[in-house]
C-alpha cells in the first residue's frame, strides 16, 4: 500500500516541500483507452483547476492522502514536488517517487537507483 502524501510530509519533516504539481496524464490515458473504470474510486478525482498549477502539500492533500494497493498504484494522479534543493516525481512506469538534485550538478548516485531516492 501507498500513500503519496504520507512519503512527501516525510519529506517535509526534512525538507520543506515548496510546491506541489499534478497533470493530467493518467486520466487522459484513460480517457483515450475509453478505460475510465480503471481509475478505481477511492482515488480521489482530480478537478481541472487543481492541474498544472502550484499547489502547497496542504492544497495539493486531498489528491494524495489515500492508500493505494498495488494495482491502483498504477493509477494514481502523476505529480512532481519541489524542495529547496531537489525535484521529487512519480513515474508512469512504476508508482514510486524520485527525486533529483533541483540545480545542476555531479548527481549523488548511479542513475539506475533513482528509485525510491526518499
Amino acid at each position: 500500500m501507498t500513500n503519496f502524501y504520507q512519503k512527501l510530509v516525510e519529506i517535509d519533516a526534512v525538507e520543506k516541500i515548496e510546491a506541489v504539481v499534478f497533470n493530467n496524464e493518467l486520466v487522459d490515458y484513460h480517457r483515450a483507452l475509453g478505460a475510465e473504470d480503471l481509475i478505481f474510486e477511492e482515488i480521489p478525482k482530480l478537478p481541472e483547476d487543481k492541474i498544472d498549477v502550484l499547489l502547497s502539500l496542504e492544497e495539493a492533500r486531498p489528491y494524495l492522502d489515500y492508500e493505494a494497493n498495488d494495482v491502483q498504484e498504477w493509477c494514481v494522479h502523476r505529480f512532481a514536488a519541489w524542495t529547496a534543493t531537489r525535484v521529487i516525481s512519480t513515474t508512469s512506469t512504476f508508482p514510486t517517487i524520485f527525486s533529483l538534485p533541483r540545480n545542476p550538478g555531479k548527481l549523488p548516485y548511479p542513475m539506475g537507483e533513482l528509485v525510491n531516492v526518499y
